[in-house]
């Protein structure tokens, strides 16, 4: 896991199904969501960072809450459309390199110019 004073993050390299303990690598293209289910439009978005990445010679990556945001926020009882695992499966078929598994509770005290700056710019390097 990466740390830093107030939240972790797993960093996953999609073509060896690797944990990676090092920094997520510079210049990277990010989508953010749940992406249950990775249906059709999440699909084009993934792809519109794959093309963006390739574009400007970035690495391209998805970051997601493990487990989902949704889990604290609304119904812990809920089910997902998809696994973690086939999350990561759907990921890689997209042509994503990375995938950033985040920690919610350590994320939800966060401002968003904070998680901005602090978690996509300093971290990830969005």
């Amino acid at each position: 896991m990466l740390f830093n004073d107030s939240f972790a993050i797993r960093l996953l390299n999609l073509s060896t199904g690797q944990q990676i303990t090092a920094a997520v690598p510079d210049a990277t293209v990010i989508a953010l969501g749940n992406f249950d289910g990775v249906h059709c439009a999440h699909r084009a978005l993934l792809s519109a960072v794959v093309r963006q990445a390739n574009i400007i010679g970035a690495h391209s990556a998805v970051f997601c809450f493990d487990p989902p945001s949704s889990d604290y926020l609304t119904n812990p009882q809920k089910k997902h459309l998809s696994t973690v695992e086939e999350k990561l499966a759907l990921f890689t078929d997209c042509g994503i390199e990375y995938a950033i598994l985040a920690d919610f509770p350590s994320f939800h005290h966060m401002s968003p110019s904070s998680f901005v700056q602090e978690v996509l710019i300093d971290v990830c390097h969005a």
